[in-house]
């Protein structure tokens, strides 16, 4: 799942907007309402990850075992991306520095340098290359499916659910569906907040079971920055 909707564009982008907290209990609501049942809770390192797997649990109302995760971090925050393009962004009435008036060219030079990182032209300031990021996040994910598969495989089917950005969910389906790097762009333009994509294990191979769904969500809270 990705996180609720963050502050992008503020100086603390990491945290929740009030439509990602909406975004985050109405995703806690659907849990409960399909029945779903998950046995381990892992949860990315940032405030944004932490906020959204709370209140999803609030509104879920079930507490499955939880484990800080983070293999789950993002490779950089969205509104550092922009800033760092952009140092003399003017100042909100509140004291934060704003993006200026217009999201969508906001969104396209976010895209834009995501897309020179993921193409090796753009190094990221105490970050990761793009192949190292998506390496982490392959690990993580073969681990964790291998450790449910082999618990099915014993009798005690497992189910986890992962709390994280969409970098993380994007790398993902590059790695588990071995896709090129450069669909990797492509794919977290599209991560929605508060979505989710899911993967199983068929014949000890990773499948991807969904991708990005947001069905639970009302028209009104279908963001993606």
């Amino acid at each position: 799942m990705r996180h609720g909707q963050a502050s992008f564009g503020t100086s603390h982008y990491d945290r929740l907007s009030p439509d990602g907290c909406a975004q985050a209990k109405a995703a806690g609501r659907f849990v409960l309402e399909q029945g779903r049942h998950f046995d381990l809770l892992c949860v990315g390192p940032r405030e944004r990850h932490r906020d959204t797997a709370d209140l999803l649990l609030d509104a879920w109302g079930h507490a499955p075992a939880r484990q800080a995760e983070p293999a789950l971090d993002e490779f950089a925050d969205s509104s550092s991306l922009v800033l760092e393009r952009a140092p003399a962004a003017h100042v909100t009435a509140g004291g934060e520095p704003a993006l200026g008036p217009r999201p969508r060219v906001q969104l396209q030079q976010l895209l834009e340098r995501i897309g020179a990182w993921a193409d090796g032209e753009l190094a990221l300031r105490d970050g990761p290359t793009f192949r190292e990021f998506r390496a982490r996040v392959g690990r993580w994910a073969r681990e964790r499916l291998r450790q449910d598969e082999e618990a099915a495989s014993a009798g005690h089917a497992r189910h986890t659910l992962a709390v994280t950005s969409a970098g993380v969910i994007a790398a993902t389906v590059c790695e588990l569906m071995d896709l090129p790097d450069s669909l990797f762009l492509p794919l977290v333009s599209q991560v929605r907040n508060a979505s989710f994509t899911e993967f199983a294990m068929w014949r000890y191979r990773p499948v991807m079971v969904s991708f990005n769904g947001t069905a639970h969500l009302p028209a009104q809270l279908l963001t993606h920055i």
